[in-house]
């Protein structure tokens, strides 16, 4: 059963206004093109709304090569991970998503990688890190080799990948929540679906059907590596059922994120075409976009393999990132590139 499409919109390429057009907004980006003097460095800006106009922040991410991980350029330091977001209620660049930011702004939350063993050339298990702002107070909260999902009132999601030999393109996924002050954990699940996003009581996630006959590969170089998920999951943490929201067998579906109206928004590439759903129950929705497939020519860039950042939901619709640039969905427009481009939203336009 197909969702149902109440509405589709074929996506034309967004008209850049007159430099008269004031700005409604300038919205926080990342994942600019690398500084060519400074590889070190990570930009990034703000670009105004309407208008598509980038200006650089004085700030920036750095990677330091002491201690092998990265932090802001202005002081006191911030720490985390290889990632840019803007934590509109200090005013701060930090170094992490957007999604692993508190509501409030007092906090957020990184992976640090694993210590090098130089006598085994491994690195050990990676480390769950939380950030107070305003002191720049860093501690280690859980050391499982873990990646964290997002904060909830209870604590803060997390996921534990277990990869099998047997099939290590599917690996087992704990779900936890982790207490951030004592570290101690729960488990909430486990399965193969790889959760990215929550939204309130939900986390979605997507994973590989094995009834699917004939998986879409990404990659024909590593053809059993590159298997395309198809499925897109949602996992009630209250009850702790999960439910298929979406099935495409052959294609590629990914999670871009959860909109205002707390509707699962699922990209479903294929190399015939590509599409946008807006879920609000299983296989029930809306088909907001409906584009060229992969390989094709394609203004807004959204028919390429593997989603770079998660969106962003706000007053003005749902922001993502694409091939392109950055695009914005809204009920009244459907999808319009706003910035062309090398960037990803990094926080609400404000």
């Amino acid at each position: 059963m197909s969702p149902t499409a109440t509405a589709s919109k074929m996506a034309t390429p967004f008209s850049t206004p007159s430099p008269s057009a004031t700005p409604v907004c300038q919205l926080p980006v990342a994942g600019l093109p690398p500084d060519a003097t400074d590889p070190a460095r990570r930009d990034v800006g703000f670009v105004s709304f309407p208008g598509g106009n980038l200006t650089l922040a004085t700030d920036a991410i750095t990677y330091e090569r002491d201690s092998g991980g990265f932090r802001t350029i202005s002081q006191p330091y911030l720490y985390g991970q290889d990632s840019e977001a803007y934590d509109a209620v200090v005013g701060r660049w930090v170094p992490t998503t957007h999604l692993l930011i508190t509501l409030d702004g007092s906090e957020y939350a990184y992976q640090a990688p694993g210590t090098f063993d130089a006598t085994t050339q491994l690195f050990g298990p990676s480390s769950i890190h939380i950030v107070q702002v305003a002191f720049a107070r860093d501690r280690l909260v859980t050391a499982q080799n873990a990646y964290p999902v997002g904060f909830l009132p209870e604590g803060l999601l997390a996921v534990v990948p277990t990869a099998t030999a047997s099939d290590p393109r599917n690996p087992m996924q704990i779900l936890l929540l982790v207490d951030p002050r004592t570290g101690s954990t729960q488990q909430l699940g486990k399965s193969v679906v790889a959760w990215t996003a929550h939204s309130g009581d939900y986390v979605f996630g997507t994973d590989l059907s094995p009834d699917d006959p004939s998986p879409l590969i990404q990659s024909p170089l590593e053809p059993g590596q590159s298997r395309a998920p198809d499925r897109a999951w949602r996992l009630d943490l209250k009850t702790g059922t999960a439910a298929q929201w979406l099935y495409r067998p052959g294609r590629l579906v990914e999670v871009a994120g959860v909109d205002a109206e707390g509707r699962l928004i699922a990209v479903v590439v294929g190399f015939d075409k590509t599409e946008v759903w807006a879920l609000s129950g299983p296989e029930t929705g809306e088909r907001i976009y409906e584009g060229p497939g992969h390989g094709q020519s394609d203004p807004l860039g959204l028919s390429g393999f593997g989603i770079v950042s998660p969106g962003i939901a706000d007053k003005n619709g749902f922001w993502l990132g694409s091939n392109t640039g950055i695009v914005l969905y809204s009920a009244g427009s459907g999808f319009k590139l706003v910035y062309n481009g090398q960037a990803i939203p990094a926080g609400v336009c404000g």
